[in-house]
């Protein structure tokens, strides 16, 4: 075992107690401060902080506006002095009109208004008589006015006359104003509040007798504008318009209903008394009556005041009755801008405000803060929140470091024991520290110390007894020191002499011990696990003419934990993690044979030791994804043995065995680098070959390859020997073909139409060939489908008569369903080539009168043709079974047998057609006649009671004069012999008039109707020209 010094036992306290507990602890309070604020932010406490301040403000502007309009309809709704006056008023002017008298404000009215100004809180009350209302001049009026709305005298020395005689003065006791006036001269006065109010108060209806408010904008003294109560004067029997009397109210009694400190402890505040002017999609103009509140009143220029909407982020459906969803802003010239002034504005109602539609009076009461005043108590509870998280923070950290401290001092003091304990060779007893938690560690650390040291020893000799071959490195790169465990000799016998079982090195004796060890090695394979960041190599090395192989892992480990066995003295490591590089070597000689053994099981042809199916398309597949380009050049070549079969049922299984090992060695010499050869199957074989510049480099490889093969005899006995024989076929990479399969199918073609030609032969793939005999070949199952399945459906044609146009019969045309083979020539070609032609007639037979028996209605009164095969016959009881299964249904009279061939007809399955059709009074019919070998041998042969001419000699008729002569001489010869003529492939109405004048019995082609599933008649118009046609004839008339 190594030896341990105390200064290789050094920890690094990454994580001291304190350190752990002053996290966690501000780990919880960091929680709690994330909590408080996502709950801030969650709750919106800001945003409610805001909303109550707005709606703090509102109710105070609501309240406000209440009071003003329950101030101002006082004033005129319950004064008992304005119906005096009214009466006195009513009582001079009866006199003036009935007497004759002048107005005079006698002493009754005057008094009246005195005890008004004085007993009312109001500013001041006029009455205005308007003798000459047509004419401009001298109008009679008494104005008094409170000059000290605060005190009330009793010597009434806070009254003053503004205007009115004199001696009004002294009948009342009452001062003159500085500026007072005796009389009202409309000449020089146009502006005055007079004017304007007798102005507007005749515009009003006499029979309502109604007053109203109005503070003109251009009528204003020293103390600021007014607001006014005008009570129009009519007479009662006439309606007559005579005078006003007038309701002063100043903007100093405004001021002590409109308390704007109320809304803004700055003093930022105002109320605003406003009548609405101008209303557009931008903004709105209002004209200022009062403004209390000189913080925004300074900003008031002109009594003009323009505000527009903004959606009111403070509202609350709560509240959604009384509340607004908008809220007006101030708009100011050369105002700070951050300063936005919020106005919550409430209407002014007044009962009495309508009487006159000249008066524009939508008075608003609008209570005006800046809008930072309504977020500062949000802005102030954030702030005084964050304070105190922050104090708190300071003193809870403070207080849980002295915790932790004290809690960690005992942890720390035993950590340096242990420290202080550990010797040369062992553990010494650590001092205990009357902490019951700690002397249990120390109790614990001590018995698995002992424990660890006793399993150490114990597992080295496990691994001495046992002979367990592997051999294990650990490498500090920090200290280059190596740590090395197991001996190679347990793998390689007798590597090193008396090879220690434990090695402590340096890392350049390691290293260099490494690349002795590892340069006559072969690495078979290297895998790299990215997970793991682990490299894994099996290596072959040969030992005294022996091969080995080994697995080698390494691992680079960072922060790697070190144990404290078998430390050095000199180690210098200060860090009780750190990077090292472990590297493990096991004996993989076992292992790798059985490997070896399953992957030749699996990739080889046991009998010629080739390459099998799949792994020769393996290496063909990547050896054509690596050639990107496809640049490269290759063969596919493909060979099939000739006799394998006769080989083996004469000579036996062995021997065939030998014949196939012995085709294979030859065919296997074409292995090479990219070239790849393979036994596929029992007697096939294949071969990749590369070639660098000429096709012709290929085919003298084959040919020399078929020469071997051709000379080749392989001895059964001493008097009989096989010559071995292979036919093959031969396709080109990438000219033919660039994937594996399509190469696979194109040289499989090549090779048997290579067999079907010459057997022994070299064939080369050829497209047109392939296009078309390609089917022969793949398309043997898709036809066994084809048939068992009955993958079919039949078309019919009508066939028309050249007379009438009526349809005499329908020939029944056979159409595909099949996915794979779709033309009917390729189904002919293939039963033909398979020797299915007799089950092409059955099915055919079956499925046509399987379809007429569903339509028997459609086909009443029809023949039906059916496409027949000459060189086949059904054998008798089959076609007698297929016919009692519908001989209740279908007329077997109206059958016709249309006989089909290109080559010459079987007579004896002709004579059996012919006899068959006899029996059930069904008749026959020559297809395609004038062509191919139906010719007038064949009239001679079928006597068909029915010929159909070619579509060759119909195609042009009405141009072609040598077609007009053939045809005429078949239906002389036909008619001759009471055959009727069908002309089938009419494609033109000047082909049908040809035939019609020719004499054609019946006509059928793609002008008159395409084939279709559905079984219908031709249409009305073809079935005209028909009809038309014979009578330009000269034939009968329709």
């Amino acid at each position: 075992m190594f030896k341990m010094n105390k200064k290789d036992i050094t920890f690094k306290n990454r994580h001291s107690i304190t350190s752990i507990m002053v996290l966690s602890f501000l780990g919880v309070l960091l929680i709690q401060l994330v909590v408080l604020f996502f709950n801030f932010i969650l709750l919106r406490t800001d945003h409610k902080l805001e909303q109550n301040t707005y709606r703090y403000i509102f109710e105070k502007v609501e309240s406000r506006s209440r009071e003003l309009e329950r101030y101002l309809t006082e004033l005129w709704a319950n004064s008992e002095y304005m119906k005096q006056i009214m009466d006195f008023s009513q009582t001079v002017y009866n006199e003036h009109v009935n007497l004759g008298k002048n107005f005079v404000i006698n002493k009754d009215i005057s008094g009246s208004l005195l005890d008004m100004v004085e007993l009312m809180e109001i500013s001041g009350a006029f009455i205005v008589f308007d003798d000459k209302p047509d004419m401009l001049g001298i109008k009679k009026a008494v104005h008094l006015a409170d000059a000290n709305l605060r005190t009330k005298f009793a010597d009434k020395s806070d009254i003053i006359l503004r205007v009115g005689e004199e001696k009004i003065a002294g009948d009342l006791g009452v001062y003159l104003e500085n500026d007072w006036k005796p009389f009202i001269d409309t000449r020089t006065m146009s502006k005055t509040i007079y004017e304007k109010a007798i102005k507007i108060a005749k515009t009003v209806n006499p029979r309502e007798k109604t007053g109203f408010w109005f503070s003109p904008s251009d009528v204003s003294d020293t103390n600021g504008r007014s607001i006014y109560f005008i009570q129009p004067l009519f007479d009662d029997s006439t309606g007559i318009f005579y005078g006003v009397i007038g309701i002063e109210v100043g903007d100093e009694l405004i001021n002590e209903i409109l308390r704007y400190t109320e809304l803004s402890e700055s003093g930022k505040g105002a109320y605003i008394l406003a009548n609405e002017k101008y209303v557009s999609a931008v903004n709105t103009n209002y004209d200022v009556i009062s403004i209390q509140g000189p913080y925004v009143k300074r900003l008031v220029k002109d009594n003009e005041l323009f505000a527009h909407k903004i959606k009111n982020k403070y509202y609350n459906e709560a509240y959604k009755i009384q509340d607004n969803k908008y809220l007006t802003v101030l708009d100011f010239e050369n105002t700070n801008k951050d300063m936005t002034l919020i106005a919550i504005q409430r209407p002014i109602r007044l009962s009495a405000k309508d009487s006159s539609e000249n008066i524009d009076t939508n008075w608003y009461l609008m209570g005006v803060i800046d809008k930072s005043e309504l977020e500062i108590y949000s802005k102030e509870l954030i702030e005084s929140i964050i304070e105190t998280l922050l104090l708190s923070l300071i003193i809870d950290g403070i207080i849980i470091y002295l915790v932790s401290y004290l809690i960690g001092y005992p942890l720390r003091k035993l950590s340096n024991d242990i420290k202080e304990s550990y010797t040369k060779g062992g553990l010494r007893k650590i001092k205990h520290m009357n902490i019951v938690e700690i002397d249990n560690i120390i109790d614990t650390i001590e018995v698995l110390s002992q424990r660890l040291l006793s399993s150490s020893k114990k597992f080295q000799g496990i691994l001495d007894s046992a002979s367990i071959p592997i051999i294990a490195a650990e490498k500090d790169e920090a200290s280059g020191v190596v740590y090395k465990m197991g001996e190679l000799s347990s793998i390689f016998p007798g590597y090193i002499n008396n090879e220690k079982f434990e090695v402590r090195m340096s890392a350049e004796e390691y290293d260099k011990a490494s690349r002795y060890f590892f340069s006559d090695t072969i690495i078979i394979d290297s895998i790299y696990d990215i997970e793991k960041d682990t490299q894994i190599d099996i290596r072959k090395k040969i030992w005294n003419g022996e091969s080995y192989y080994i697995k080698v892992i390494t691992r680079q480990v960072k922060n790697y934990w070190r144990t404290y066995e078998d430390m050095s003295d000199d180690s210098n490591e200060t860090s009780d993690k750190k990077t090292v590089t472990l590297q493990v070597i096991m004996d993989y000689t076992k292992d790798m044979i059985e490997k070896i053994k399953i992957q030749k099981e699996r990739d080889f042809d046991v009998l010629t030791d080739l390459l099998n199916r799949l792994s020769f398309k393996e290496r063909v597949e990547e050896y054509i994804e690596k050639d990107v380009r496809k640049s490269k050049k290759a063969a596919m070549v493909m060979w099939d043995l000739d006799n394998l079969k006769y080989v083996n049922d004469t000579y036996g299984h062995d021997f065939g065995d030998s014949y196939i090992r012995c085709a294979g060695s030859i065919i296997g010499i074409l292995q090479g680098k990219d070239s790849f050869v393979a036994r596929v199957s029992g007697d096939e074989f294949f071969a990749f070959i590369e070639y660098e510049y000429d096709k012709d480099e290929i085919r003298q490889k084959i040919e020399n390859i078929k020469i071997k093969l051709d000379s080749t005899n392989l001895r059964v006995s001493e008097d009989i020997s096989v010559r071995v024989r292979a036919t093959s076929g031969i396709a080109w990479y990438p000219d033919d073909a660039t994937v594996y399969d399509d190469l696979h199918r194109l040289v499989d073609f090549a090779m048997y139409t290579a067999k079907n030609s010459q057997k022994g032969s070299i064939g080369e793939f050829n497209r047109d060939s392939y296009d078309k005999n390609y089917i022969l070949i793949s398309g043997r199952e898709d036809l066994n489908k084809f048939i068992d399945e009955k993958q079919v459906k039949f078309a019919f044609q009508p066939i028309v008569s050249a007379k009438d146009g009526e349809v005499f019969a329908y020939e029944a045309l056979m159409r595909s369903v099949s996915d794979k083979i779709k033309n009917v020539g390729d189904i002919m070609r293939l039963a033909k080539s398979q020797s299915k032609l007799l089950d092409i007639e059955i099915l055919t037979f079956e499925g046509v009168l399987r379809t007429v028996s569903k339509y028997t209605e459609k086909f009443k009164d029809k023949h039906i043709f059916i496409n027949s095969i000459a060189s086949t016959s059904i054998p008798e009881h089959r076609f007698y079974e297929l016919l009692n299964n519908y001989k209740d249904i279908i007329d077997y009279s109206k059958m016709v047998v249309e006989i089909i061939e290109s080559e010459e007809v079987d007579l004896d399955s002709l004579s059996i057609k012919q006899r068959l059709a006899t029996e059930i009074n069904a008749q026959i019919a020559i297809d395609d006649f004038g062509s191919g070998y139906a010719t007038e041998s064949w009239l001679l042969q079928v006597n068909p009671n029915f010929v159909k001419i070619d579509m060759a000699l119909i195609r042009d008729i009405d141009k072609d004069m040598e077609r007009q002569s053939i045809v005429e001489n078949i239906l002389k010869y036909t008619k001759e012999r009471k055959i009727k003529v069908i002309c089938e492939g009419v494609e033109t109405h000047q082909e049908m008039k040809k035939l019609i004048n020719m004499g054609a019995d019946f006509i059928q082609g793609f002008y008159l109707a395409k084939p279709d599933f559905e079984i219908k008649d031709i249409s009305r118009e073809k079935k005209r020209e028909i009809q038309v046609l014979n009578v330009l004839k000269g034939g009968q008339s329709f």
